[in-house]
């Protein structure tokens, strides 16, 4: 495991709950190597974490860690290039025009978040019909 790895496992467990306690680190993290190095690698992301103040480490018996707020009242700004966000926009306004909706257009000065979730939807469709198509072929074989 990758300190990215714990990392977005993290962000993806403070998603539901609020503390975390590093004595039950395996019901979070799926270790298959040295535990001792995977406990050290789960720890430099909580210090990543704290670093950017989404947690506290508490004065406790046992390490455990609480989200200053819920992440849901985070936000991240991010930088894109021209050609990515004309990218953005053609594979959007591709598939708005595929379905004639007007209402889901993308502006490529201007990409905004909804545009962002729109891409995301289009990939997790095309994953789960790639995986409906790789279902139908090990049927077949």
């Amino acid at each position: 495991m990758t300190i990215t790895e714990a990392q977005s496992s993290l962000f993806d467990y403070f998603l539901s709950q609020d503390v975390f306690e590093l004595k039950n680190f395996k019901k979070v993290f799926l270790t298959v190597g040295d535990e001792k190095i995977e406990e050290q690698i789960i720890l430099e992301a909580l210090t990543v974490f704290e670093d950017r103040n989404l947690i506290k480490k508490l004065n406790l018996d046992s390490p455990t860690w609480a989200l200053v707020k819920s992440l849901s009242q985070y936000e991240q700004s991010i930088s894109i290039s021209p050609v990515t966000a004309s990218a953005i926009s053609n594979i959007i306004n591709k598939e708005c025009a595929a379905h004639k909706d007007d209402e889901n257009l993308c502006n490529p000065v201007n990409i905004l978040e909804d545009d962002v979730k729109n891409i995301l939807r289009l990939l997790i469709s095309a994953n789960h019909e790639l995986s409906e198509v790789n279902k139908d072929k090990s049927e077949l074989e």
